[in-house]
């Protein structure tokens, strides 16, 4: 009776075993950086954003904040897909304390939660940080036109694949990282 008991707890427990972790992919998303020189208040191109290493070492760019006229433009080109991804954007260690608005254009048009929906406020944080999840993400864009007053904060991005935004992906069938 006992072992019997005793099978029987056993193969419950192995019925209630997790499954296997679903298989993910991650793309590597650079940031492209604009200017809108001459227009409005912006001034010349080389004075809009500086870039730099941060405390860690990762290569970074940085803008004052801009209230609401746009003078730099980020944007990230993710992988289209029907599939639901995670994204995450590097903020830098240092040199930057203002809060990002990120629009996600999708491949229907539409936008994931609406345009400037996703902010992620960068004072007091650093590393990798998940600002949205989202299907047929086709562009990710922020300005530093972010309603903060002019200057009153620094907006920073990570540069290069490495430091981009990292859309992260259920793995597909015949599919490879």
């Amino acid at each position: 009776m006992v072992a019997a008991a005793g099978a029987a707890l056993l193969a419950g427990m192995l019925g209630a075993a997790p499954a296997a972790a679903e298989e993910k992919v991650t793309y590597k998303l650079k940031a492209f950086t604009h200017a809108r020189e001459g227009v409005g208040t912006c001034p010349p191109a080389d004075r809009q954003w500086f870039e730099r290493n941060d405390r860690k070492g990762a290569p970074i760019a940085w803008t004052y904040t801009n209230g609401d006229s746009p003078c730099v433009i980020v944007v990230y080109s993710p992988r289209t897909t029907s599939r639901t991804c995670d994204f995450y954007f590097y903020v830098p260690s240092d040199w930057a304390d203002g809060i990002v608005r990120f629009d996600f254009d999708t491949s229907d048009g539409k936008y994931v939660g609406g345009p400037g929906t996703y902010g992620l406020n960068e004072a007091k944080r650093e590393g990798w940080h998940r600002i949205a999840t989202g299907s047929l993400v086709s562009s990710i864009s922020f300005t530093d036109a972010n309603g903060q007053d002019y200057k009153e904060r620094k907006l920073g991005w990570g540069l290069g694949e490495e430091y981009g935004i990292r859309q992260v992906c259920p793995k597909a069938i015949r599919e490879s990282a």
